[in-house]
């Protein structure tokens, strides 16, 4: 067992890459040269920091520099950059030894030359021993250690994962409660409405109502997260990002509803016009959600549920698809979607609330938009702009 365990030990050194001395040490990034200042301080006014730890500390020292101080830095990273390129021309390279000055085999070398050079294949055992890689048999945990492990990388996951925690708009706990409550709502009032159907009874249309809201909020995130995934969020649901007029708008049409069932059952038009109404309104609110959830994942990446006043590398101007039809096809969904469920409801009030609100919101806000839009892309928005129209009353 004992020479097996030896025998298994010495192959593993004899693999063990091993550096060249007289290789040029790497250069090293502003964050990582601030890392190595503060080491040492550290150590001594924290004893006894996981490495992960260590490096949460960092992370919050470096946040609290100041723009000066982290201009020295900066400065320090370039002339180390130029000192390494320039020790690097100079550097006899040995056989078998490639540009970190790090020993490597044959196979090794094609394999490297093969693929690209990532942090995730420079450094394979990151992902072994709980995600912190090969770390020595030994209690010295001073610099030469801190330097072998990839420290950006782990304060780059940390913040990854910070995302996804309780309390952070990426929550996944978030995501997961609110699809959870989207999912029941939808579930359990599609059950009332079926029920409520099947006795002819009018006040069917309030759990419909419940059900497509439902709906129209969980699709909101699935396509954005579906074609735009860096960009979704909590917030991508829609439910509390519109503001306290929006949750109003939908409280008092569900008010609506129910006290004109209860005060004034008959209704308002003969009932060749009241199911004319009521077709219209469930047509509108079919077509509706269609185009806005196509219009989302037709424009991937381009979508956002803010106004970009930035132009970013991902933003291109959508012309193919229903864009060739629509000049803003999810607010036209929107819109027609809104119309359409206060048709479907019955309600006279809020169809003419609706109707107002809605149509001054995208006036205002197509115009704004487009300001944008043509200082993106110019000559090509306006040609653009010019054929294509929204598909909302009076927006040209």
């Amino acid at each position: 067992m004992s020479e097996q365990g030896n025998s298994t030990a010495a192959s593993s050194d004899d693999r063990r890459r091993t550096r060249d001395p007289n290789a040029p040490l790497q250069s090293l990034s502003p964050y990582l040269l601030f890392t190595k200042d503060e080491y040492e301080k550290v150590e001594q006014e924290i004893p006894g920091l996981t490495f992960t730890q260590r490096s949460k500390v960092f992370q919050d020292r470096w946040k609290a520099l100041t723009d000066d101080q982290r201009a020295v830095y900066e400065e320090r990273a370039i002339i180390e950059k130029r000192r390494y390129e320039e020790e690097k021309e100079c550097w006899d390279a040995v056989e078998g030894v490639d540009c970190s000055g790090e020993s490597s085999s044959d196979e090794e070398t094609v394999s490297k030359q093969a693929s690209r050079s990532t942090p995730f294949n420079k450094r394979p055992s990151i992902l072994n021993n709980g995600g912190i890689g090969h770390i020595p048999a030994t209690h010295d945990q001073g610099p030469d250690l801190f330097e072998r492990l990839p420290v950006e990388m782990t304060v780059a996951l940390d913040l990854w994962e910070q995302k996804f925690k309780p309390s952070h708009v990426r929550s996944l706990a978030g995501i997961a409660l609110r699809a959870g409550l989207l999912g029941g709502s939808l579930f359990s009032s599609t059950i009332l409405t079926i029920y409520l159907l099947s006795h002819s009874n009018p006040l069917w249309r309030a759990p419909f109502f419940i059900a497509n809201l439902s709906l129209f909020h969980f699709l909101e995130f699935y396509t954005t997260a579906f074609v735009n995934t860096a960009n979704a969020d909590l917030s991508s649901f829609l439910l509390s990002s519109n503001g306290v007029a929006y949750n109003i708008a939908h409280t008092g049409a569900l008010t609506e509803c129910l006290l004109t069932h209860y005060l004034h059952p008959t209704p308002l038009f003969p009932r060749i016009i009241h199911n004319i109404l009521l077709f219209g309104g469930l047509t509108f609110i079919l077509v509706g959600q269609i185009i806005r959830s196509t219009a989302i994942i037709q424009a991937g990446p381009s979508f956002s549920h803010i106004v970009a006043q930035r132009k970013k590398s991902t933003h291109v101007l959508i012309t193919q698809g229903i864009y060739s039809l629509l000049r803003h096809p999810s607010y036209f969904g929107f819109f027609w979607w809104g119309i359409g469920t206060q048709l479907m409801l019955g309600n006279a009030v809020c169809f003419l609330g609706y109707s107002v609100v809605l149509w001054r919101f995208f006036d205002r806000r197509i115009y704004g938009e487009e300001l944008f839009l043509v200082n993106f892309f110019g000559r090509e928005y306006t040609e653009y702009r010019a054929r294509t129209p929204t598909g909302i009353p009076f927006i040209r």
